[in-house]
């Protein structure tokens, strides 16, 4: 999350990314700078245009700039803090999100961001989200190198349970524990 970031998506595009998301609480004029990210994306698309909105923002804020994302990801934590765990609400504002886009006619991507772990990964995955991002649980900052799974043993583990889990996602609630995570490690499923 950059302050501004109109003035690095032209690098950022050239460097090769294949998904540009800003944040809309980090720009004045946000409808602007997708209106730079759909120039600079071209026709067919180099790059898919995201929105990110924080816990706090409304999800009305992303209403405006519907037609021009391709991507709109709800976070599920306040950016900044490791360990956080996803706000209640979360749910509730991809819901939003998606019926505010199909009101719109808009056809973009719902995801979340922030929070995701091996125990929760599966219950957010029902939740009707296309993108599920996940930075601390692949790559497990609290161990020591050459302590506990790798991140692609970590990657491997989420996939394993998102699999598993199907189009619905398991009954569980997130904060219960993770069983069905572990017995996909344990090789029981």
């Amino acid at each position: 999350m950059v302050e501004e970031p109109r003035r690095l998506v032209p690098a950022i595009a050239a460097a090769g990314a294949s998904v540009i998301t800003v944040h809309a609480e980090a720009t004045r004029h946000l409808h602007r700078t997708l209106q730079e990210m759909t120039q600079l994306a071209g026709e067919p698309r180099s790059f898919l245009r995201g929105v990110a909105i924080n816990p706090g923002t409304p999800v009305q804020a992303v209403e405006p700039v519907l037609e021009l994302a391709d991507l709109i990801l709800v976070l599920a934590v306040n950016p900044g803090w490791s360990g956080q765990a996803p706000a209640a609400n979360t749910r509730r504002r991809v819901a939003a999100v998606r019926e505010l886009a199909a009101q719109a006619g808009a056809d973009v991507l719902v995801g979340v961001d922030g929070g995701v772990s091996l125990g929760n990964a599966a219950e957010m995955a029902g939740w009707d989200i296309d993108v599920l991002v996940s930075g601390s649980a692949i790559f497990d900052p609290r161990r020591p190198a050459g302590q506990g799974r790798s991140p692609a043993e970590n990657l491997e583990l989420m996939t394993q349970a998102l699999l598993h889990a199907g189009p619905a996602g398991p009954a569980r609630k997130i904060g219960e524990p993770a069983g069905s995570i572990q017995e996909v490690a344990d090789g029981r499923q």
